[in-house]
């Protein structure tokens, strides 16, 4: 078979055309020239890194940790960083069990574990006892009961003379808890900086008569003696189960402590470094039979 001039003319030409056709870009090397996709990819790999490092840059549970550093915190390795946030306290939890409180209990009041699920509980058993009477009291007591007036000082204009009054009382707080039924105590060392929010909360349950008067509360002691009065719960009877919530948010506290609503609790109760107590007392009265707790 001859090949003319004008057939092989055609054949290079045809392959001259194959050879000129451009290769099928793979998906990548199409994705890559779009800037949305790139730009896309990028925030995809923040998220991925985010996910991968999560224990380390923010290590506690969304759901169970709820406000654990108010609405902003810098996270604890930036201290390592800068000295800007240096000495800022870390987020501290204390799951405190029987094991960890120093307790100082009256004659025949039995102070015991109490095993639960999740902790060791504190199981405490007053014996019945007659409510104490006092000369002052029984000398101002009246047929009828009223009251004269009440105060509400929500912008905490007369702050600085419930504090006075408070660290006046405190003497007599300090009496009233050596005559309780038990006193727990826990201490701990603090050596930061204020911190931004402070919570405490439990679960307990009262098993008393009708006629019995049930007395909890929650003192914090600071460094230099100073005790702040964080919560108090009274019961007559029994009671199936209650929570106790502590926290700085709460108007009450703030109330509790004599300041006013746009003041912060953490700036009065951790405003100093060194050695911290927190204090739980239980107190009851009962004629006709044991009080547990």
């Amino acid at each position: 078979m001859s090949i003319t001039p004008k057939t092989k003319g055609k054949q290079e030409a045809a392959r001259a055309t194959v050879t000129a056709a451009p290769r099928p870009l793979t998906f990548w090397e199409q994705y890559r020239r779009k800037p949305q996709g790139m730009l896309g990819l990028a925030l995809v790999l923040i998220y991925v890194l985010v996910a991968i490092f999560a224990p380390v840059i923010a290590p506690y549970d969304p759901l169970s940790d709820l406000y654990l550093a108010d609405s902003v915190a810098a996270p604890a390795w930036l201290g390592k960083v800068s000295s800007k946030y240096r000495d800022l306290p870390p987020t501290i939890r204390l799951d405190l069990g029987y094991g960890e409180w120093d307790i100082d209990a009256a004659e025949e009041t039995v102070v015991s574990a109490w095993p639960q699920a999740g902790n060791e509980g504190i199981q405490i058993v007053v014996p019945a006892k007659e409510a104490a009477v006092k000369q002052e009291q029984t000398s101002q007591r009246s047929t009828s009961g009223w009251t004269s007036s009440f105060q509400w000082d929500p912008f905490g204009l007369s702050s600085g003379a419930k504090k006075a009054d408070e660290k006046t009382a405190s003497a007599a707080d300090s009496e009233e808890d050596a005559e309780a039924s038990a006193v727990l105590q826990h201490a701990f060392e603090y050596n930061y900086k204020t911190p931004q929010t402070f919570s405490s909360s439990f679960e307990y349950s009262i098993d008393a008569p009708g006629d019995a008067t049930t007395t909890l509360s929650l003192d914090m002691v600071t460094p230099n003696g100073e005790v702040y009065h964080l919560w108090e719960d009274k019961v007559r009877g029994s009671v199936n189960l209650k929570r106790a919530l502590v926290d700085t948010r709460d108007f009450d506290l703030k109330q509790r402590l004599g300041i006013s609503f746009f003041d912060d609790p953490t700036a009065l109760v951790f405003a100093e470094r060194g050695n911290y107590t927190l204090r739980l007392t239980a107190d009851a009265e009962s004629a006709s039979g044991p009080v547990t707790v």
